[in-house]
């Protein structure tokens, strides 16, 4: 029984509960857990400068002004992160950002 519980821990996945946000939060997650958190080692260098925008709640528009890209550049760079983390909204991004253990580039 205690197998079939840890196995059923390590599939467990609050992900869609964080799409509900309707605020702000701040999301614990140990290192080491039994339950799997995204691994935002895999977002690139130049991916991370729009992602800890877009966590700071700035639109598209204000993204690609602030970083001198255009729209589409910003679009598509969230677009892989969002598939290269499995998420599907930016409040699960704002809080992959605010837990990841590479910290974004200042920006």
């Amino acid at each position: 029984m205690v197998a079939a519980l840890i196995e059923s821990m390590g599939r467990a996945d609050g992900s869609d509960l964080l799409a509900t946000l309707q605020m702000p939060a701040l999301v614990v997650h140990r290192e080491q857990d039994m339950i799997p958190l995204a691994d935002a080692r895999a977002v690139a260098e130049d991916e991370w400068r729009v992602v800890a925008l877009a966590a700071q709640g700035h639109t598209n528009a204000e993204i690609a002004d602030r970083l001198f890209l255009s729209r589409y550049t910003v679009e598509t760079q969230l677009k892989h992160v969002f598939a290269k983390l499995g998420l599907r909204s930016r409040a699960e991004l704002a809080a992959v950002a605010a837990s990841a253990r590479t910290k974004p580039p200042d920006t």
